[in-house]
């Protein structure tokens, strides 16, 4: 749709720059060609005289790049005639995208890109180009591409991370003679302890007032096997749980923290003091050697702290799972 002059703009008020679409444009040098007033299209699509010639003076440009346009959505959002740097793998990697659309078959930001650095292998191209996601970006917008296949993107990037640190990871336990029982990994979830169920299902009764959003996080461990269990960590805002008060043995440790949640000084303290310790206790019940090595899995959160930080005498230490692959290998 043109966009309209702002109402009320008062006289000698600055116009608002507006950047017409390439079907705009088309649309005005046909309104021209018929003899429309030029000031009735300055006021209808809020651009000046200037404009209008410029837009007139490009008409065989534009009547080109309609003729050569594949993609009717693309002239609706592009505003420029830009060519991108490297025209002939632009135009074919971009007839690919369009096969695989027709076939169904789901293309994401990855696939693209690789595709891309295929194509220019294939042509044989030596000028300098940087595959990013800056150029997948234009990419998209030269060709009004909307949206990708992100699913299919988010698989493709977890997959491929998931693979390549599966196959450090199996080294890793090699080379040290690591088994299941030497494997931990731990993970923190919020408990909102007061909040009442989820909405009811479609047509039965849903419980009003407002959900109660106190919380306390609590983070759990244990090793592959399941035969060693750390005993929990819950975090809440005061410095102990007054309910507790007076009971010697409770089967949790608990933290202080203003938002009731880990961050990276809470989880160093657990892990010298409440998991390194357990572990070695576990290690000695097994009649394991003293040296005998732990691995700690974690996920990448900011409440970590760093890999150097998560250390216990050489012997007992953190490996990070790689961003985004988490659900896939955890």
């Amino acid at each position: 749709m043109a966009a309209k002059q702002a109402a009320g703009r008062g006289a000698g008020e600055k116009r608002k720059r507006v950047v017409l679409t390439l079907r705009e444009k088309m649309d005005v040098c046909a309104r021209l060609e018929k003899g429309e007033s030029r000031r009735a299209l300055m006021q209808e699509y809020n651009v000046g005289m200037s404009t209008l010639y410029d837009i007139r003076a490009h008409k065989a440009q534009l009547l080109r790049f309609f003729a050569s346009s594949d993609s009717s959505k693309a002239l609706e959002r592009r505003r420029t005639l830009h060519t991108p740097k490297l025209e002939h793998l632009d135009r074919a990697l971009y007839e690919w995208f369009l096969g695989q659309r027709a076939k169904g078959a789901p293309v994401s930001g990855p696939m693209l890109i690789e595709k891309a650095k295929d194509f220019y292998e294939q042509m044989q191209l030596t000028e300098p180009c940087v595959f990013s996601g800056g150029w997948l970006w234009r990419f998209k917008a030269r060709h009004g591409i909307k949206k990708l296949d992100a699913s299919s993107e988010k698989h493709v990037a977890d997959h491929q991370a998931a693979e390549q640190f599966c196959g450090f990871f199996r080294s890793l336990t090699s080379e040290h003679g690591l088994t299941p029982e030497q494997v931990y990994n731990a993970g923190e979830t919020g408990l909102f302890w007061r909040c009442l169920p989820g909405p009811a299902p479609e047509g039965a009764a849903a419980p009003g007032g407002r959900q109660n959003r106190d919380r306390l996080t609590v983070l759990m461990c244990a090793n592959a096997t399941g035969s060693h269990k750390i005993k929990p960590l819950v975090i809440g805002r005061c410095s102990g749980p007054r309910a507790a008060r007076g009971t010697p043995h409770l089967p949790a440790a608990h933290r202080a923290h203003g938002d009731a949640r880990a961050d990276r000084a809470v989880f160093s303290d657990w892990f010298h003091h409440i998991f390194a310790p357990s572990v070695r206790e576990h290690f000695r019940g097994l009649g394991l050697p003293e040296d005998s090595k732990a691995i700690l899995l974690l996920d990448s959160s900011r409440a970590h702290p760093q890999e150097a930080e998560l250390v216990s005498d050489n012997i007992i230490s953190a490996i990070f799972l790689p961003p985004s692959v988490t659900s896939l290998i955890q």
